[in-house]
């Protein structure tokens, strides 16, 4: 699933940004067992007339299905965008094994730059412990099984 959204800066000053996030819709026990990951792309587009360097990128979840990641990006030029691949972020294992039905979470991207938020998006999961058709066809596509 991908997710694109203008940001609108907190501030007159700060600089414009957009984030394209590809994630599954749902997370579960089978994909942190053979791992998938659950974020498989960020990319980020400058939007200002200047370029941004040192932006921090943390994403969290609540309730915390995954493990919480600070990614940080060097510098996007005006006008440029900076896709990043194999991310790391973990699924949270413990929460995971102690499910035992279907849980509806947020997936939360934050990116700073200069002590400012540019970006902030809360885009709602769906995880379950049992989702197994589907997990099954994702490991056969991606030849894990």
């Amino acid at each position: 699933m991908t997710e694109y959204s203008p940001v609108s800066p907190e501030s007159e000053t700060a600089p414009q940004l957009t984030a394209e996030l590809e994630f599954l819709p749902f997370f579960n026990l089978a994909f942190q067992q053979n791992d998938i990951p659950a974020v498989q792309e960020l990319k980020l587009t400058n939007h200002s007339a200047q370029p941004l360097t040192g932006l921090v990128c943390t994403f969290t979840s609540s309730p915390e299905m995954i493990l919480p990641k600070t990614i940080h990006a060097e510098e996007i030029a005006s006008g440029e965008t900076l896709a990043i691949h194999d991310l790391g972020i973990e699924l949270n294992f413990d929460f995971l094994m102690s499910l035992s039905e279907a849980v509806k979470g947020k997936l939360k991207l934050e990116v700073y730059w200069n002590g400012q938020t540019l970006y902030c998006h809360n885009k709602l999961t769906e995880k379950a412990r049992q989702h197994l058709e589907y997990a099954v066809s994702v490991l056969q596509n991606s030849g894990r099984i």
